[in-house]
């Protein structure tokens, strides 16, 4: 019984740093299993350290940038939500994002800590082009109430 919790724990031991590579490699926004271990380690410092001529070296421009610690797709996220990039875990972003499209604002200043947290304009673009295919005010809707109101527009009921 003891040897084998021993080989299970030797197992897990060597196979962590494989299971860490692939996230890594997918925070530093690289496809996993281009760079070994040393490389990606030696990518986040260079990104960490803005050192240009580093990243380039071991990437050959390969690489997408981050933005105050959060990858690009976090980035783009936080913005179209009106946070600052790298405030926020990805989680948090998804259930403001949640929050925002339910028009629940106690849950936004409970993820912000804040009162206000609107979107750049207040309408992203696609609840804008949704509205506009259905012909209400996007204002006047949240995202669901307008994919909700879009099935039943357009939902072919007749099989």
């Amino acid at each position: 019984m003891k040897s084998a919790i021993a080989l299970t724990a030797a197992a897990l031991t060597l196979a962590a740093p494989a299971l860490a590579e692939p996230q890594l490699a997918r925070s530093l926004g690289v496809e996993p299993g281009a760079y070994t271990n040393v490389e990606l380690i030696q990518l986040r410092r260079a990104i960490e350290e803005n050192d240009d001529q580093l990243i380039e070296l071991i990437t050959g421009g390969d690489v997408a940038r981050t933005v105050n610690g959060a990858s690009a797709g976090q980035a783009q996220l936080a913005r179209s939500l009106g946070v600052e990039p790298g405030a926020y875990s990805t989680s948090d972003l998804i259930a403001l994002r949640s929050a925002l499209e339910e028009n629940d604002d106690q849950r936004v200043r409970d993820i912000t800590n804040t009162d206000v947290v609107s979107t750049q304009n207040g309408v992203s673009p696609g609840q804008a082009q949704l509205a506009s295919t259905l012909g209400v005010d996007a204002d006047a809707h949240t995202t669901a109430s307008l994919a909700l109101l879009y099935l039943e527009t357009f939902n072919d009921t007749d099989d």
